[in-house]
Order: structure tokens, then sequence, then C-alpha cells
């Protein structure tokens, strides 16, 4: 009766232990799957965005305007003021 007992809870254990560690492989592949996406939208959202807003922009006050509005496009208005 002890051994079977025993067993079960070795059983058991192993289960948790196993589900934990899947669960955490799992969120770590679905963690980098979204840095991926994220990574993609940014860049289709800056390369949409960012040439309107600096073309509206006609003076210095007005570029830092756009740079505060939009973080995203600092370093394009930086790259096309050089």
């Amino acid at each position: 009766m002890e051994m079977t007992t025993k067993s079960r809870k070795i059983i058991k254990d192993v289960l948790f232990y196993s589900g934990v560690v899947v669960a955490v492989i799992a969120g770590n592949m679905a963690l980098k799957k979204y840095n991926q996406q994220k990574v993609v939208a940014d860049a289709v959202r800056q390369q949409a965005i960012c040439p309107a807003l600096l073309s509206i922009s006609r003076s210095a006050r007005d570029t830092l305007i756009v740079m505060k509005a939009e973080p995203l496009c600092n370093g394009f208005v930086l790259d096309s003021l050089k």
C-alpha cells in the first residue's frame, strides 16, 4: 500500500514539473514571436508615418513636435536632417 502512495506522488511530481517546463518553453516561444511581430509592425508604421510627418514640419520647432509626437520617427528625422 505504501509503495503505491510513493509511486503516485512521484508520478504527480514528474507530471507537475514537466508541465511547468512545457509552460515556460511555450511562454518563451510566444514572447519571441510577439517581439518579432512588433519589430515588423514598427518598421512598417515608421515607413508609413514618418515621411508624412516630416513633410508637415517646416521649422525646427515643428520637427521637435513631430519627434515628441511619434517616438518611432526620432531616428528617421535625425537621419533626414543630416
